[in-house]
């Protein structure tokens, strides 16, 4: 008796914080591009910027990653350990595109040998499936981009 009144206190204890521990911490941002919409994953911090979209097999359409920097530079990106190709667009401080390329998979994803650094400084850059999103932005067009509130 005295057991079965610990046991369920405690089993309910567990749940809530095994619950607890798989909550993803994970940030977006909603982006829009012509017809297109996407629910973005943030990356602003250092180690979120270097993993990236790495590790991915694949990235469904209508999701990417935006990548928010302390400050203008010319922010390189590679694609290292990243098995999908993908598009990038660097962003201005006020969010207009300043450059775009495609980026392949790489022959050995462990050991890239391709660079992609924008012609422009940029804040930001994004990264969505070029495959299954028919993109159509231009250098110089801007980038509707809003943030989910916690």
């Amino acid at each position: 008796m005295y057991l079965s009144r610990l046991f369920l206190p405690i089993l309910s204890l567990a749940i809530i914080l095994l619950s607890g521990c798989t909550q993803s911490n994970t940030r977006y941002a909603l982006l829009a591009i012509g017809n297109n919409e996407y629910k973005l994953e943030i990356a602003d911090s250092n180690s979120e910027r270097v993993r990236g979209l790495s590790f991915r097999q694949e990235v469904e359409s209508g999701s990417g990653m935006l990548f928010i920097f302390d400050n203008s530079d010319y922010h390189s990106f590679w694609m290292k350990d990243t098995f999908v190709p993908l598009e990038i667009l660097w962003l201005d401080e006020g969010f207009h595109v300043v450059d775009k390329k495609i980026m392949s998979v790489e022959k050995d994803p462990a050991r890239p040998t391709s660079n992609y650094v924008p012609k422009s400084p940029a804040r930001y850059a994004i990264e969505i499936n070029p495959l299954s999103d028919n993109v159509n932005v231009e250098i110089g067009d801007k980038i509707d981009i809003s943030f989910e509130r916690r």
